[in-house]
Order: structure tokens, then sequence, then C-alpha cells
């Protein structure tokens, strides 16, 4: 005899929990992933800037001679 009623609601209702924990852990690797790479490429702009606003700094410097 299969599930009946309230046994079957709960039965779906645990079953497209457990697929929706599933999704999301499959879907880590690929968060994390695109997290780190974000961060690289936040640090990199971060650089960029800062060299570029020691090289104005010293262009200003020098201009003020």
């Amino acid at each position: 005899m299969g599930l009946e009623g309230k046994e079957m609601t709960e039965w779906i209702k645990t079953t497209e929990r457990e697929m929706r924990m599933e999704a999301r852990e499959a879907e880590r690797p690929r968060i994390e992933s695109e997290r780190i790479q974000e961060t690289e490429r936040l640090k990199i702009e971060s650089e960029r800037l800062r060299l570029e606003s020691e090289r104005e700094s010293e262009r200003m410097r020098l201009e003020h001679k």
C-alpha cells in the first residue's frame, strides 16, 4: 500500500526540501570560485588605483618644485 493523503504531502515536502538542499550544495563550489575571482579582481583594481595615485602624487610633487 502506498502513501496517502497527509503522508504523501509530507513525503513530497521532504523530498522537495532535500532536492533544494542538494541543489544548493551543488552550487557551492561555483559560488565559492566566483567569490574568489571577484576578490582577486578587487585586489588587482585596488593595487592599480594605489599605483596610479602614487604616480599622480609624485607628478604633482615634481611640478611644484
